[in-house]
């Protein structure tokens, strides 16, 4: 279910002619769904299938907030999630750019789940903590596709950015599906998140996107589960 290609490419499979092997494998699947474009024209091209789109799990599941506990060290005041693998928001300027736009605006810099020195705070925790701690931020700054999608679910401003050296095509396949092109930083700099939190977003919008997604998504789960039960 919703699987993604990262950053392969039909280049990339020839290269290492595996596209018989990948494509053989594939067809035995009863039904197929992919989470991104790229994913789907691939799967499409290795089993001369029609594969339907569907949104990643973290996406599907309605998780029940109200029920999970904030991480230990979530801050009492208000706060901003910086959300990023540990080698990524290193570099000196983006780091002083964060710090100056949440010092400005009175907000600590939590990293959650990661750890980044520079940060307030850093707090370890598990992925439902981890979503509780998403949800009560003042604002989000990531450049993950799950920090994007958990702030999504969460209703939570956002600044994204995208980099073509670490992140796939699915994380901008997902920008566009759920209408956040104006949440793109085009660099990680105090500027940029000032014209990006400047600009109010519309939540109800993105909620109505994210529940034709679901939707779609669990028709095509009814219908592969039909399709296995007459098997």
């Amino acid at each position: 279910y919703a699987p993604s290609c990262g950053q392969t490419d039909m280049e990339r499979i020839e290269h290492y002619h595996c596209k018989e092997l990948i494509g053989s494998g594939l067809s035995r699947f009863v039904a197929l769904s992919a989470r991104d474009k790229r994913t789907q024209e691939i799967v499409e091209r290795l089993t001369g299938r029609s594969v339907e789109r569907t949104c990643d799990p973290a996406l599907l599941y309605k998780f029940p907030l109200e029920s999970y506990a904030l991480p230990k060290g979530t801050p009492k005041r208000d706060y901003m999630v910086v959300y990023s693998y540990d080698a990524r928001f290193t570099a000196k300027e983006e780091v002083e750019a964060i710090r100056r736009y949440a010092r400005e605006h009175r907000l600590k810099t939590v990293s959650v789940g990661t750890y980044h020195g520079w940060c307030d705070v850093n707090i370890a925790c598990n992925a439902l903590e981890w979503l509780k701690c998403i949800s009560e931020a003042k604002v989000v700054v990531t450049d993950t596709f799950h920090g994007t999608i958990a702030a999504a679910i969460t209703s939570r401003p956002m600044a994204i950015y995208y980099s073509q050296q670490v992140n796939s095509s699915k994380m901008l396949d997902l920008v566009e599906h759920l209408g956040l092109e104006e949440r793109m930083m085009q660099g990680v700099t105090y500027e940029e998140l000032e014209r990006v939190f400047g600009q109010k977003q519309d939540m109800d919008a993105l909620a109505k996107r994210i529940e034709t997604m679901r939707e779609a998504s669990q028709h095509y789960l009814q219908n592969a589960l039909t399709l296995c039960t007459k098997m």
